[in-house]
């Protein structure tokens, strides 16, 4: 895989929160946004790491997020022009459509692969899944549980396939 570049500015969040333009670019008019409530950080962190995957193509990941995650992307999207700027400041330099929210669900079989795929991409750019971003990725425990792994260990598995690639 290759390694983020400069203008992915969210591919790397040890970067976004240390790379001051682009949060002073991106990060603080989202926090100083009329339409957002109260949000948390690790929130927005994980809304934006949504949308990296998102702009890269990971279109299924859709299917991996909480419920939560897909209300934060709404109100988001209520500031068109600061969403079209955060979506063109993403990888894909597109500007992302919401896709309806269907539950977080363990894909069937078919998209399986494409799931961990997807997943393989966010621990090769964002590191671990943690237990506080399991609050936005609620599949994640249900795919670690369905193959009998810990949290710790499916994070192993996920960094191994990301190496390998």
């Amino acid at each position: 895989m290759d390694s983020p570049g400069n203008s992915q500015l969210f591919c790397r969040v040890d970067q976004l929160q240390k790379n001051e333009s682009a949060y002073q670019e991106i990060i603080e008019p989202i926090l100083a946004s009329n339409t957002w409530p109260s949000i948390e950080l690790e929130a927005l962190i994980e809304i934006l790491r949504f949308l990296c995957l998102s702009s890269l193509g990971k279109k299924e990941i859709n299917r991996l997020v909480s419920q939560e995650l897909d209300e934060i992307w709404h109100v988001l999207i209520l500031d068109e022009s600061l969403y079209r700027r955060v979506c063109l400041s993403l990888p894909g330099k597109v500007f992302i459509d919401h896709v309806p929210f269907l539950g977080s669900v363990i894909p069937s079989e078919e998209g399986m692969q494409k799931a961990i795929n997807s997943l393989i991409t966010y621990v090769h750019h964002f590191g671990p899944f943690t237990e506080e971003s399991l609050v936005y990725w609620p599949a994640v425990s249900d795919l670690a549980s369905s193959f009998n792994l810990s949290l710790a260990e499916f994070n192993n598995r996920l960094m191994q396939m990301a190496e390998a690639k």
